[in-house]
């Protein structure tokens, strides 16, 4: 089990340090948002940071009436301002139709079920104008970048890598369908869904398949995500997973055929790229915020691995993240989770460091959420070390990995930048 005590101190602190980034619209009574209010980041800022509010409201009775204000100002102000809505975002534009924007959505989702208590029937009108016309969107009209429809591709270069949307993507059409079963296009929403979930973990072996369209990572499950040997994005992929996972059984929704395609198998891989702490060993290195954004979601990633897996070192890997989480924010004397360590940041841009902020607290709220679903399995006779031990090769896209108790070494030509070597203690 989770420490949950510890959980519900993290979020209690940071959603009152959150109060600095939370704004009232004088003009539209009973709507606000956290951050900027604009498009883009800044929409997935305001739906993550719903999450942690509603979860607080629901779980803790610290602060109550202020987090299930702000969770329902927050929610009403992310569905008025949809394509579909009445109002705009505070930068003038509409948010939603892109191949992006349902991730804030997915992240969010099993809120609808924790306050269904406290939606109107008109608030519950507009989530579902803005989940189905979503849900349209993806099955009729789903394109990234130049490319529409399902596409696939190992190698960033060739622009159709795209394992993380197809796994959210997917993952929200499935799950719109269990919400609205007598809609009319239930049938193309699931149809659609099997192809992306498919295609979301896919290799060259999965080429027989009548669903497959092209390998999204290599041989040994590498991913070459934004051009580089991405294990970041190998957790989103698993992270989104992991969520749709446990709002079925949250739910009693039915297993959708493809959710689990190879989804073992890159675990199996991506836990010999995560330290002892808990922390992500990017051996390929991060074109973002170090021990930011992806590392929040390995939290879902690994109460998934516990459940669905049986992995017995799950436990001890969500223990240590979150113990590490706790130190950098008790370094914080307002509560932020990464006040200090980017405070630059907090000057130069409110609009990305909400969005930062907002990640780790949308993971630990969501984890509370979920940790009752997990069924925790004893620990095993193998320690954590030993069982990560040994020899993992990427020939093609030139990766290697040996770890034992006493190194961690690796090498990695397609690094973030240039080629990267590591040699230190696991």
């Amino acid at each position: 089990m989770l420490d949950t005590r510890l959980c519900l101190k993290s979020l209690s602190r940071w959603l009152k340090a959150a109060q600095t980034n939370w704004v009232d619209l004088p003009d539209h009574p009973g709507l606000g948002f956290y951050g900027t209010g604009y498009n883009t980041w800044a929409v997935q800022t305001n739906q993550k940071f719903i999450a942690a509010a509603a979860t607080m409201a629901v779980m803790d009775d610290r602060d109550t009436e202020r987090n299930l204000k702000q969770a329902l100002s927050a929610l009403r102000y992310c569905l008025a301002t949809h394509k579909t809505g009445p109002m705009p975002l505070t930068d003038g534009s509409r948010w939603g139709h892109t191949w992006i924007s349902v991730l804030g959505l997915e992240r969010m989702m099993y809120v609808f079920k924790l306050l269904e208590d406290y939606l109107s029937e008109e608030d519950q009108a507009d989530a579902k104008r803005v989940l189905t016309s979503e849900a349209d969107w993806i099955t009729y009209h789903l394109e990234r970048g130049s490319a529409k429809g399902v596409h696939a591709s190992k190698w960033n270069k060739d622009g159709n890598n795209d394992p993380e949307s197809h796994m959210w993507n997917g993952s929200f059409l499935w799950r719109i369908a269990q919400m609205y079963p007598e809609h009319e296009n239930k049938a193309d929403w699931i149809k659609q869904s099997n192809l992306l979930l498919f295609n979301a973990i896919t290799t060259e072996a999965d080429a027989d398949h009548e669903l497959y369209v092209g390998p999204q990572f290599f041989e040994n499950y590498a991913l070459d995500h934004h051009g580089y040997m991405n294990v970041g994005y190998m957790v989103i992929t698993l992270s989104n997973a992991a969520m749709l996972y446990f709002d079925l059984k949250h739910n009693d929704w039915p297993m959708p055929e493809h959710l689990k395609h190879n989804l073992e198998n890159l675990w199996r891989v991506t836990k010999k790229m995560i330290f002892a702490d808990g922390r992500l060993a990017r051996i390929g290195g991060d074109s973002r915020v170090r021990y930011a954004y992806c590392q929040e979601y390995l939290l879902h990633s690994m109460m998934m691995a516990a459940d669905l897996f049986g992995d017995t070192h799950a436990t001890y890997l969500c223990a240590s993240q979150l113990q590490t989480l706790a130190k950098e924010q008790n370094t914080n004397t307002d509560g932020s989770y990464y006040g200090l360590r980017l405070d630059s940041l907090k000057k130069s841009s409110p609009y990305y460091y909400t969005r930062i902020e907002s990640d780790r607290a949308c993971a630990v709220a969501a984890a509370m959420h979920y940790n009752s679903l997990v069924k925790w399995p004893s620990s095993g006779t193998l320690d954590f070390e030993s069982d990560v031990a040994g020899l993992w090769i990427e020939k093609e896209h030139g990766d290697v990995l040996h770890r034992s108790p006493t190194r961690f070494a690796s090498v990695s030509w397609h690094a973030s930048g240039l080629g990267q070597a590591m040699c230190q203690p696991p």
